[in-house]
């Protein structure tokens, strides 16, 4: 089977596949896939990608990442837009099993998030305060363990749309 592009994490190591500073950066991505990332306890947030800046997404598949917080993707302090996304198979430790989000402001359009646990709540999605606009997205059978919600999990959210 041939691979779609995109960058895998195949060692045995702990290993983040991406991570984007501080810095006021824009960080656009489209068409990749984003699998494997791994990191334990206190290796930090975001397996798959860590951002401290703007990032976008587009036509990305975010699977099978493993980290303490945002399985998948951990934004914060920054805006992050996803268009026609999938979010699938990861694992948080702790809160946000697909994305762990603490920025500004969270756009999803067109995204599908199942199958991801967080392990003390938002198994799909872990919100901190500002704003999230979804729309047209498919958000389903994730889990997770000791508190808060298997979908989503929002504290001081202001939602629109």
């Amino acid at each position: 089977m041939t691979r779609p592009p995109g960058v895998y994490n195949n060692s045995a190591t702990w290993y983040r596949i991406f991570t984007i500073p501080i810095g006021g950066l824009n960080i656009a991505m489209s068409g990749l896939t984003i699998s494997n990332g791994y990191l334990n306890g206190i290796g930090g947030s975001g397996g798959g990608i860590q951002s401290s800046s703007n990032l976008t997404l587009t036509n990305c598949a975010i699977a099978n990442n493993t980290s303490l917080g945002g399985g998948g993707v951990h934004v914060g302090g920054a805006d992050a837009v996803f268009t026609g996304c999938t979010f699938s198979g990861n694992y948080s430790a702790n809160t946000g099993g697909a994305i762990n989000f603490g920025g500004n402001t969270l756009r999803l359009t067109n995204c599908t998030i199942s199958n991801n646990f967080g392990s003390s709540g938002g198994g799909g999605i872990r919100m901190v305060g500002n704003t999230a606009e979804v729309t047209n997205c498919t958000i389903a059978n994730n889990t997770q363990y000791l508190n808060g919600s298997g979908a989503v999990k929002m504290v001081q959210i202001v939602c629109v749309k």
